[in-house]
């Protein structure tokens, strides 16, 4: 197995590890979860003390999707022009 392919599949991985993991508060109604969503403006890095951790995993996510999109763009592009063509 190629390492991009290594990379690119731990990249997943990640990013779906971190959003699976905060499924669970948004889906339940947690507390932490109404008041993080309820506030008005910019919510800001930290949130109820945590120092900004949940900021902290959005940014991982985010790099991760964006590396996953350089990688992947060709796919990506050709995926765009065949459904551009139906």
């Amino acid at each position: 197995m190629k390492i991009s392919n290594i990379i690119s599949w731990l990249l997943r991985i990640i990013a779906a590890a971190i959003l699976l993991q905060t499924l669970y508060f948004k889906l339940t109604g947690h507390p932490e979860s109404v008041v993080l969503f309820t506030k008005l403006g910019v919510v800001g890095i930290e949130s109820n003390g945590d120092k900004g951790e949940l900021f902290m995993l959005a940014i991982v996510v985010m790099f991760c999707c964006l590396i996953l999109l350089v990688m992947h763009r060709k796919e990506g592009i050709n995926l765009i022009r065949k459904i551009s063509k139906k």
